[in-house]
């Protein structure tokens, strides 16, 4: 991501992925409102989605389309997926993979998976930022699938983790 270190960071429209490993498509409102439900459950570890942007923001709500949106930026010092393969960092890697681990429980149990965790994962100077969803599953089939992506992004940090230490 870009716009790291600023105030905030402006995702667009035409920086999203639209459909995901199991072909489904998702909207930049569905990742605006997937970053929303993952800062209420849990806000410490997500940056604060800030603002919204329509195409035309005169339009009744119900017809307005977005265009983007801006979130709470954060100095990134390292990707976790770097994190758990340098050796500067290896030591520390395993605590923010248990700890990464943790928040994903709690945003299964609050039906918000991420569905695309390997590289949205940010070590900063407060501790982890997770980011960039993939958007809100359409249905408990895409729940599903993406709560499956989040375990298997659990599994490859640990895998990771454990081959830098065998090294």
């Amino acid at each position: 991501m870009t716009g790291m270190g600023e105030k905030t960071f402006y995702k667009s429209d035409s920086n999203r992925t639209a459909v995901d490993v199991q072909g489904s498509t998702y909207s930049i409102r569905d990742e605006w409102q997937a970053l929303r439900r993952m800062y209420e459950a849990c806000p410490e570890y997500v940056p604060e989605p800030l603002e919204p942007e329509w195409v035309d923001p005169s339009a009744p709500m119900w017809q307005r389309e977005l265009s983007g949106y801006r979130m709470e930026s954060f100095d990134e010092q390292i990707k976790l997926k770097d994190a758990v393969t340098d050796p500067d960092w290896v030591d520390e890697a395993g605590h923010y993979v248990d700890e990464l681990a943790e928040v994903v429980d709690t945003l299964h149990r609050n039906s918000v998976p991420h569905g695309d965790l390997y590289g949205n994962v940010s070590i900063t100077e407060d501790g982890l930022k997770i980011y960039d969803p993939a958007g809100l599953p359409n249905d408990s089939r895409d729940e599903t699938f993406m709560k499956k992506d989040d375990r298997a992004d659990l599994r490859k940090f640990r895998n990771d983790l454990a081959e830098r230490l065998n090294t």
